[in-house]
């Protein structure tokens, strides 16, 4: 975060996402957070795209000898599914719900 907003700008610092949410949720200023946690709140806006090396991947681990157990196939083609269906929502792409101002605007 150091390389994106200057120190002397830096008021809190939170170490659990959903502090974080919480705290912008309720209107304490502005902050890096998962777009997952924005998504649930139409009164939250994306101000800018999200930066590169922000995420993360999900991976869906099994023991070999349980890969082809019917129960654990199961679960992990729910999981794969439940992902691949958020996408959008989970990386970032999904579009803010208003234009949020920028640097020059009126606002």
């Amino acid at each position: 975060m150091a390389s994106h907003v200057p120190a002397a700008q830096v008021v809190c610092r939170y170490t659990r996402p959903l502090a974080l949410f919480a705290a912008i949720r309720a209107g304490r200023g502005i902050g890096f957070m998962p777009v997952a946690y924005a998504a649930t709140e139409p009164d939250i806006v994306q101000l800018a795209p999200v930066e590169p090396g922000f995420g993360f991947d999900i991976w869906l681990l099994t023991h070999p000898d349980l890969t082809h157990a019917g129960r654990v196939r199961a679960l992990l083609q729910h999981a794969s599914a439940f992902f691949d269906a958020r996408r959008d929502r989970c990386s970032g792409t999904r579009r803010p719900r208003r234009d949020p101002p920028y640097k020059g605007s009126a606002e």
